[in-house]
């Protein structure tokens, strides 16, 4: 999978929206969970919130700060 994470100041912390480019039936399976994490291509790991599916992929965002941004 791809990802795509513009990241943005608000209220004195980083937070982003970006979306994930892949196997959206992979995607369905887990959308009910309520827990996930995004691993960034640096290795680290950023929790994230599923808002949108679609065939190719998945709209999210951050549900909090973004450690080392």
């Amino acid at each position: 999978m791809r990802y795509h994470l513009p990241i943005r100041q608000a209220h004195g912390t980083q937070v982003g929206d970006g979306f994930l480019l892949g196997d959206g039936d992979l995607l369905r399976e887990t959308y009910m969970d309520s827990e996930h994490t995004l691993q960034i291509s640096d290795g680290r790991r950023i929790p994230v919130l599923l808002t949108r599916l679609s065939s190719t992929g998945a709209q999210f965002r951050t549900t909090g700060p973004i450690p080392g941004f």
